[in-house]
């Protein structure tokens, strides 16, 4: 007998089309438990490649301030804060593992600082060269973050942003051409390898 699905508590999930990219992304919001109970604004984190891992950090995000709440783990020497968040992850209307090849390409084309032919076909991506991070960063920062700000009680001056591999990359874009953008950058092992190692000019 079928079982009803997995989902995770207290989120959502909408659409929105980016006229800096030309493309549909699905946007997975995870309000904090309390949101309903409450009248607070709260800080936001962004998660890109929210396909993989939106679940993970959203438990993870979640349990870190349940336990800072109860006030577990909050004196030396585990110094532990981690706030109420709101969780925007970015995603793609197509996973990685229903169409892969269409995944990985609109993921590498949005996510790189230049085109790199050569580096796309190493990750076996025949026709895809890279180098839309710009307009990436302008659909966050003009569409998405807009969107988000006027339709939950966020707090605009205190935002981070997550990114793993080609995620870390373009993190570090945004650090080193908009640094204003975010308040937080967390960065896991960034693709710094991507075009003879751009990023360190």
């Amino acid at each position: 007998m079928p079982q009803p699905p997995i989902s995770i508590t207290n989120s959502e999930a909408r659409t929105l089309y980016s006229k800096s990219v030309g493309q549909e992304y699905r946007i997975l919001i995870a309000l904090p438990m309390n949101y309903a109970e409450s009248n607070d604004r709260y800080p936001v984190l962004y998660v890109l490649d929210a396909d993989m891992v939106f679940g993970f950090i959203t438990e993870l995000v979640r349990s870190a301030a349940s336990v800072r709440a109860l006030g577990i783990l909050s004196s030396d020497p585990f110094p532990l804060y981690v706030p109420n968040l709101i969780l925007v992850g970015i995603s793609y209307p197509t996973s990685w593992y229903e169409q892969p090849k269409l995944w990985w390409s609109v993921r590498t084309r949005d996510l790189t600082p230049t085109q790199n032919p050569d580096d796309a076909r190493g990750l076996g991506l025949e026709g895809t060269f890279g180098g839309n991070a710009g307009k990436f960063l302008r659909f966050m920062r003009n569409e998405l973050m807009p969107m988000v700000n006027s339709n939950y009680r966020t707090d605009p001056e205190d935002s981070t942003i997550v990114g793993h591999s080609g995620g870390g990359l373009f993190a570090l874009y945004v650090l080193f051409h908009q640094p204003e953008t975010f308040r937080r950058y967390v960065v896991s092992s960034p693709s710094l390898w991507w075009d003879k190692k751009v990023t360190f000019k």
